[in-house]
């Protein structure tokens, strides 16, 4: 999330707030709340997890579940600022996924 903020710069960003729907147009796309709030933007990410309300809103596949693929991952955060990694990789193959995460 920290990338993508300090990537955006001066453009307005809404975190942490569940959206209830995303009703995306030709020239506009207006995102639901649940607080009932409406808002227009011209760009809409969806960082809402494995069931995301905006995939789900745009792609209209709410019928379609999702499947386990036999793969797990536990992931946490934590406040460490002596702990920041200097490279952060994943890689995912078919039947196979590393994660690599080198400390000063």
């Amino acid at each position: 999330h920290r990338a993508l903020l300090d990537a955006c710069k001066d453009v307005p960003i809404e975190t942490g707030r569940p959206v209830r729907r995303v009703k995306a147009g030709e020239d506009e796309t207006v995102v639901e709340f649940e607080d009932g709030r409406q808002e227009s933007a011209e760009l809409v990410i969806g960082v809402d997890g494995a069931h995301s309300v905006v995939r789900a809103s745009i792609l209209h596949h709410n019928d379609r579940p999702l499947r386990y693929t036999g793969q797990t991952c536990w992931r946490f955060a934590l406040e460490a600022p002596d702990l920041v990694p200097e490279v952060s990789v994943e890689r995912w193959t078919p039947g196979r996924i590393a994660g690599v995460k080198l400390s000063r």
